[in-house]
């Protein structure tokens, strides 16, 4: 109905009525190409997801409010996996004071270096404050079929799924919210050690996936999507990414088939 909507827009615009129309960045345009007579005759303000400067000042800021100094390596690597979100980088710093038993300002001030598996006991704690349960069961488990009917791939860690958890795998390996077919098949090498499915079938598979995910949509839209015209996954939700890359949610499934 975007077509339709756009020309009432365009009509209510001719008699002065001014209008906001939020859209999630990947769809910015959709007016504009639902009615290409608006074109020229709508202002875009891009409001971009914050880059890691801005995220790194969450800790920067607080940090020294309790005493506590924390190294850079870890700030960065918590600032990357909050994939744009604030929200989702207080929630690392508020679990990360967990772990560090931190209630109270520190007196004498407290420096500490945390070291590869704090920072993803921290990540994993995150990550179990975010449920999404049944969204990610349903797209690992793909359109109902008949067993073994699904082509298995190895992954180079020794587990094995099918092109849906395979797919699913390759997204989560890094903290970016979009991934574009050559970048996802390039993964998929990685991933499958050069044994990985073909592009027509990752194609299918992205499509069925952008499917189920809209069925599990919230008002706000989808937190999975394939936009079909580019060629690319989109995850618009942070939270998403940071429950595939840190809840093993996948990892387990994968054993589970292996």
């Amino acid at each position: 109905i975007q077509s339709d909507v756009a020309q009432q827009l365009k009509d209510a615009a001719s008699r002065g009525v001014r209008i906001c129309v939020a859209s999630v960045p990947h769809r910015a345009d959709n007016i504009v190409r639902a009615l290409p007579e608006l074109r020229g005759r709508v202002m875009a303000i891009d409001l971009e997801y914050w880059g890691r400067r801005d995220l790194l000042q969450i800790p920067k800021l607080g940090c020294p409010l309790l005493g506590l100094e924390v190294d850079s390596a870890s700030l960065q690597m918590f600032a990357t996996e909050a994939a744009g979100s604030p929200q989702l980088m207080q929630s690392i710093c508020l679990w990360m004071c967990n772990h560090l038993g931190m209630r109270e300002t520190a007196d004498p001030a407290r420096a500490v270096t945390l070291d590869e598996l704090a920072r993803k006991e921290i990540l994993f704690l995150t990550s179990c404050t975010v449920d999404f349960r049944s969204l990610v069961r349903a797209l690992i488990a793909g359109p109902k079929v008949k067993a073994n009917e699904r082509k298995m791939y190895v992954h180079h860690d020794g587990r094995t799924g099918d092109v849906y958890l395979t797919v699913m795998r390759a997204v989560a390996m890094e903290p970016k919210l979009t991934c574009d077919k050559d970048e996802l098949m390039g993964r998929l090498d990685i991933l499958c050690n050069g044994a990985s499915p073909d592009a027509a079938r990752v194609v299918r598979a992205c499509s069925t996936l952008g499917q189920i995910a809209s069925g599990f949509a919230a008002p706000t839209g989808p937190s999975l999507e394939w936009d079909e015209a580019a060629q690319t996954v989109v995850l618009s939700d942070p939270y998403l990414l940071f429950y595939l890359r840190w809840s093993v949610a996948l990892e387990r499934e994968a054993e589970t088939l292996g």
